[in-house]
């Protein structure tokens, strides 16, 4: 459960209980009875969304009697909030208490209960039944009258579903647009364009309006129509301002025309799509329709397998950077090379991968050579080949003293000789390590296993040393935390206590709740406090109040798109 929904359940939850009393004009009330143990239990424990155990204790709190009528609500809110809709049903489908208690709260669960069970049918009655009975400002109203819609749209009644639409054109927060949008997005969904066209009218809100453009082409998409969605997406570009909508109807219309025989003009939208510069499915569609066409620029193969590389289509990919290579021959740029490499090695095509690696190896091109020798380094290996290793890496730490990948050489390294318990040499390799890129992960982790070796050794300054040199080379690394700690751990054992305490005291002011933060108030004696100054409570103010009143709402609509909205 996430924040919003916590927030907008004690917003929920934080008014009148079931057993006010509260009733519909024109009906007597209902006398509460008295408040017992189980029932202030499931109170709580449905305000903070524990359904199952509020569920055991109204159940623990009846046996041998039967349930007073508000506890019986209270029971079907626990069984409906776990999700059994049959045991919501069994409670209220008899209930004579149904419709008064909780301002008709029963009758829109049983109605839920009836959708949840997809009863289309009984949940329609239910719902018109339950909008008869609710009190006028009932905070289910909104909830039902829009399930009500969508249950009447799907039954094919379509007037009488925008009937209920029309009664929530007063609500706040462009409801009526938000339903009328589900409702044509579902329409477009099953080839109706009529249906979408009607739809389309009752969407005004500023929000809702914004989403509608695509329902129409897509509706005659769906309906097996090309010829009026090809004209229906061409329309719509004037109307859209993302870049990313823009990439996706261009390959939209690429694909459409495509299919027509119309190739020339395939080909214009989908270098349209790739010239938006958004990425993504737009782009892999566009780069795949090109290549299905036919592409004869270098530059444009270029970017369908960069295209394809970031979507993880890896084998189109693959296929893209050969044409790149075919096209462009002798003036092929390394990286492209080395990213076709890549992932001719992801895919286990080791020899063809080696050949370009290889090749790329012998450049002098500080840029590329270093990550070339570590990738043929690791096919070699997977080839089994240890004894073309050896050599790979000693060029590597010849030619590249300080590149990332030498680090990660000689950790890997030290980390076998330290599991072989060869400890002068890990740590000699370790130094090394740090030495040659301290701000990389590698790098970083070889750091923390040297000062580790001296702290075994009883070397505590030395120890100390290691982790304060890997502070200043990255004072906001990975690691920064830990050798803060363990550098002030070892100036304690070395007997400098006023060094330790100035690194604690770094450790409390930058990561004063972290995990080392705590390892220092043990490490100290004292015990740990959270520096948080003392405050009072802030009231919800009205505007968020009402918001996520609004959120609750759509949530119990099952009006997702409306609910994003309102939460952004």
């Amino acid at each position: 459960m996430n924040l919003l929904t916590l927030l907008v359940a004690a917003l929920t939850l934080s008014g009148p209980s079931f057993g006010s009393g509260v009733g519909p004009p024109g009906r007597p009330a209902v006398t509460p009875t008295p408040r017992a143990p189980h029932r202030v239990a499931s109170e709580d424990d449905l305000r903070m969304g524990r359904f199952w155990h509020a569920r055991e204790q109204l159940l623990a709190g009846g046996v041998g009697v039967a349930l007073a009528p508000d506890d019986q609500l209270r029971l079907a809110e626990a069984e409906a909030g776990w999700g059994d809709w049959g045991a919501v049903r069994d409670i209220l489908e008899d209930a004579d208490w149904r419709d008064r208690l909780g301002n008709g709260r029963g009758a829109f669960l049983l109605a839920r209960a009836h959708e949840e069970e997809d009863d289309a049918g009984a949940a329609t009655r239910a719902y018109l039944h339950y909008l008869t009975v609710a009190p006028l400002g009932s905070p289910d109203i909104l909830s039902a009258r829009i399930r009500l819609a969508r249950l009447l749209a799907t039954d094919g009644r379509l007037d009488e579903a925008m009937a209920q639409i029309a009664a929530l054109e007063s609500a706040p927060a462009g409801l009526a647009s938000w339903v009328a949008l589900e409702l044509a997005d579902a329409a477009a969904r099953e080839g109706q364009p009529e249906t979408v066209a009607r739809l389309l009218k009752l969407i005004v809100d500023p929000g809702a309006e914004v989403r509608k453009w695509e329902l129409v082409p897509r509706a005659h998409l769906n309906g097996r129509d090309r010829a009026r969605a090809l004209v229906a997406y061409e329309e719509s570009l004037s109307h859209l301002d993302q870049a990313s909508d823009r990439a996706r109807v261009w390959a939209t219309i690429g694909e459409l025309r495509r299919m027509s025989a119309n190739e020339a003009g395939a080909r214009e939208a989908f270098m349209n799509a790739l010239d938006t510069g958004a990425e993504g499915e737009a782009a892999v569609r566009a780069s795949v329709g090109l290549r299905g066409i036919g592409v004869d620029d270098p530059g444009l193969a270029l970017r369908m397998a960069r295209a394809l590389e970031g979507a993880r289509r890896v084998d189109d990919a693959i296929q893209a950077y050969e044409l790149y290579g075919t096209l462009a021959g002798a003036d092929a740029r390394p990286s492209a090379r080395l990213a076709h490499a890549n992932l001719l090695a992801n895919r286990r095509r080791n020899e063809a991968a080696a050949a370009i690696l290889t090749s790329l190896a012998a450049l002098d091109d500080d840029a590329i050579v270093p990550e070339a020798i570590e990738s043929l380094i690791a096919v070699r290996r997977r080839q089994g080949r240890s004894a073309d290793v050896e050599p790979l890496e000693a060029e590597l730490l010849r030619r590249f003293p300080n590149a990332s990948e030498t680090a990660a050489v000689l950790f890997f390294r030290a980390d076998a000789s330290h599991d072989n318990g060869h400890f002068t040499e890990a740590a000699a390799l370790y130094r090394r390590s740090a030495a040659a890129a301290p701000t990389t992960m590698r790098g970083g982790l070889s750091s923390m296993r040297l000062g580790q070796i001296h702290i075994t050794r009883g070397q505590f300054p030395e120890a100390a040393t290691v982790f304060e040199s890997y502070l200043r080379a990255a004072p906001r690394g990975s690691y920064a935390e830990e050798a803060t700690y363990w550098a002030a751990w070892s100036w304690l054992e070395a007997g400098e206590p006023a060094r330790a305490e100035r690194m604690l005291g770094v450790l409390r002011q930058t990561s004063p709740v972290s995990y080392y933060a705590v390892q220092t108030a043990d490490l100290t004696g004292q015990p740990f406090q959270i520096p948080v100054a003392p405050s009072t409570p802030t009231p919800v103010p009205p505007w968020l109040a009402t918001g996520l009143e609004l959120v609750r709402i759509t949530q119990a609509a099952g009006l997702g798109r409306a609910e994003d909205a309102l939460a952004q």
